[in-house]
């Protein structure tokens, strides 16, 4: 038995490499770097002595042929993990960040917004794509609808331009029905929820047939084990999709956790129909024939437009650049600055809404004055806020 502590990663590699003969188990800090390529030894908290503890028996007591087993993997995989491997990986990442750099080449420019606005109004007609989260309003701290419930300022200048003639705006967007429908009440909007599994183009949503809910049992007990032991993460449940969030587990914990979490839904459902996504702070399970991209594309064939407006923040967003992307009418925009298959960028919610304005004329958003009071209580109060 080898119990390994924080900061002995090249410690551990020595150990397992060295026990090719024989057996053993290597008791590996959950705060270790070396834990994410070795999940196979037994993760602790150093801090916690029943963690210790209890690691320390499951290894007096495991068998023989599982520690071999166990060994056998790490080794195998430290074969391949070499330096040279790592130098790569590294000269990779470098590359990565240059190609980010190279995005901020695509922010939005006062020349390109205002041609973006005059082609806007002179257009025969219009269709508006916009993801909600990160897009039209900055992330909150909980998947709570409440907490996410749209601006007034976002409310206003989504009524002003779907009141425009010959203009169709849709939210698409990863939150459930329920969100969308409480959030929009009174707005002729299109509105498509969990990635498009729901969508709703009169009054009367749809729902696709995804198959999803016969996985959700055993990808919520996985799940559930991670939140268990991870203080601050939690699970939302949505008809076609699984997330796990973990914005307010502390950064270095929620790395690890996220990663191991990832790696072994990616290994128990890999001959399921599924995907397994990182996202913002999120680790999201949802079938793989769900994507935005096939709901731009529905949009597009139901409401032929010559001009046509994309924007969205995350990778679920790139299913709908990519699908735009040989369409020389639509403009497509990314919120952020990481690599994206969007023609243009602009570094945050607010730039975005101020396009959004200087679409319509100027009288428009200053007519608007009212808010709808059929809307529920308690998002009435946070628009009146």
């Amino acid at each position: 038995v080898t119990p390994i502590r924080d900061g002995m990663n090249l410690v551990a590699k020595e150990v397992v490499a060295s026990k090719k003969r024989r057996g053993g188990v290597l008791i590996l800090s959950e705060m270790a770097g070396a834990i994410d390529e070795m999940p196979e030894a037994l993760s602790i908290n150093p801090n916690n002595a029943f963690s210790v503890c209890e690691a320390t028996h499951n290894a007096l007591s495991m068998p023989i042929s599982e520690q071999k087993k166990r060994l056998t993997a790490m080794q195998e995989r430290l074969s391949v993990v070499t330096v040279q491997n790592w130098g790569k990986e590294f000269m990779g990442d470098l590359e990565t960040v240059a190609k980010n750099e190279g995005s901020s080449r695509k922010q939005l420019s006062l020349t390109q917004r205002q041609r973006l606005a005059t082609r806007y109004r002179t257009a025969g007609h219009r269709l508006i794509i916009l993801d909600y989260d990160g897009t039209l309003r900055g992330f909150v701290k909980t998947p709570s609808p409440l907490a996410a419930a749209p601006t007034l300022r976002v409310w206003r200048t989504l009524k002003v331009l779907s009141d425009q003639p010959n203009t169709t705006v849709a939210i698409v967007s990863g939150r459930t029905r329920r969100a969308l429908s409480s959030w929009f009440v009174g707005l002729p909007l299109v509105l498509a929820a969990e990635h498009g599994a729901w969508k709703r183009y009169g009054r009367k949503w749809e729902e696709i047939d995804s198959g999803f809910k016969k996985d959700k049992k055993r990808i919520r007990t996985v799940m559930e084990k991670y939140t268990s032991r991870t203080d601050g993460s939690e699970i939302e449940e949505k008809d076609h999709a699984l997330v796990w969030h973990y914005t307010n587990v502390e950064p270095d914990i929620a790395f690890k956790r996220a990663s191991e979490l990832k790696r072994e839904l990616t290994e128990l459902l890999a001959d399921d129909d599924v995907n397994v996504h990182d996202g913002r702070n999120i680790v999201e399970v949802k079938p793989s024939a769900v994507t935005k991209g096939s709901v731009v594309r529905e949009l597009r064939r139901m409401y032929p437009s010559d001009f046509v407006l994309c924007a969205g923040d995350d990778y679920t967003d790139e299913d709908m650049f990519h699908e735009l992307q040989d369409d020389p009418s639509a403009v497509t925009i990314k919120v952020g600055q990481t690599d994206t298959a969007a023609r243009h960028t602009v570094a945050k919610p607010g730039q975005l809404l101020k396009l959004l304005e200087e679409l319509s004329p100027p009288s428009s958003l200053t007519a608007l004055t009212e808010i709808p009071t059929k809307l529920p209580r308690k998002v009435f109060h946070w628009l009146r806020k």
